[in-house]
């Protein structure tokens, strides 16, 4: 009696960077561009966020853009219209079933107003208003 057997392996190959997020600095108004690509198999999957979270302004605002270039690999992901919360850590997450590799940037952002507002309230009315503005 023959008997025919053969063993099929599959392997894992743990994502590994290609090209990493770096940090940038763009004016408010101006559009921040981030790039991430990674190799491993089965072929990692990107996914962003920001300050550790998934729910950041630019998403929920519609300002954020990814473009993944399949012949590359590579993912580009932009904010339009920068505005001072999308300032942060941005993560680029590369995923596959050996694992999980993380690059991170940060994103600061240049023209910025911010306010701070105090009152007192008793006879006399106290307001005071302090305004930041960063530049270059």
């Amino acid at each position: 009696m023959a008997c025919n057997s053969w063993v099929l392996i599959i392997l894992a190959v743990f994502p590994t960077f290609e090209k990493t997020p770096e940090d940038v600095t763009v004016r408010a108004g101006t559009t921040a561009r981030l790039e991430c690509a990674a190799k491993g198999f089965p072929t990692p999957q990107i996914a962003w966020q920001k300050d550790g979270g998934s729910d950041f302004p630019a998403a929920r605002e519609r300002r954020m853009h990814v473009y993944r270039d399949d012949d590359q690999l590579d993912d580009v992901f932009f904010i339009v219209n920068v505005k001072a919360a999308d300032q942060g850590l941005y993560s680029c997450t590369a995923t596959n079933d050996a694992g999980t590799a993380v690059a991170n940037a940060s994103v600061n952002v240049l023209g910025m107003l911010s306010s701070i507002v105090t009152k007192s309230c008793s006879t006399n009315f106290f307001l005071k208003m302090v305004v930041k503005y960063q530049s270059e």
